[in-house]
């Protein structure tokens, strides 16, 4: 009897942590994370993948071109992804199911480059007012070293939400200190009057 009222306990002690992964933060809105990727130079020999559990993508990149991968139903595992560098005609060569499945693991051939992951998953301000986030990034790739992502910029919202809950946030307490003295003043006119 002990035994099952312990692994009752334990079960439910172990829902909120397998929630908690694709729960938002309490103050935040979950939006749609776009990514815009763009190269300052042409690689003719190399090919360029987005990938994440949902499979590969081919990333169309090219000097002046940015390519523009939408975050939209990208949720649980399938929204962090990472962008790989291959030989072109690689993945050709391996199928695609073994490069995806390869790719997946991190299992990749050592002429084959990886950057650092990304998360479609956008988390915002309540008083923000954007319905997505674009960031821009530039693929910095050397061949035979690396590839790496640099951080450009990102779309911005609209300033006079955050400006309203500000003053609002400032304004609500001078007003009640404010208030509070001038009531005090008032009762104690009212009790010296009666006192009189």
């Amino acid at each position: 009897m002990r035994w099952r009222l312990f692994a009752v306990l334990a079960s439910f002690a172990a829902l909120p942590e397998a929630a908690f992964a694709d729960m938002g933060i309490p103050g935040q809105t979950r939006i749609p994370h776009d990514f815009v990727f763009e190269v300052e130079a042409d690689f003719p020999g190399y090919q360029f993948w987005l990938v994440s559990p949902r499979g590969t993508e081919p990333l169309d990149l090219a000097p002046g071109r940015p390519f523009r991968v939408d975050g939209e139903g990208r949720h649980g595992s399938h929204r962090v992804a990472w962008v790989v560098v291959t030989p072109v005609g690689l993945a050709e060569e391996m199928g695609k199911a073994e490069f995806e499945k390869l790719a997946s693991m991190h299992k990749l051939p050592s002429e084959v480059f990886t950057s650092e992951s990304i998360d479609f998953l956008g988390s915002v301000p309540f008083y923000d007012t954007r319905e997505r986030v674009i960031d821009r990034y530039r693929l910095e790739f050397v061949p035979g070293q690396h590839v790496r992502l640099v951080w450009l910029e990102q779309n911005k919202g609209s300033a006079w939400p955050q400006f309203a809950c500000f003053g609002t946030g400032v304004l609500v307490p001078i007003a009640t200190v404010w208030g509070g003295w001038w009531a005090i003043r008032r009762v104690r006119r009212k009790l010296a009057s009666k006192h009189t």
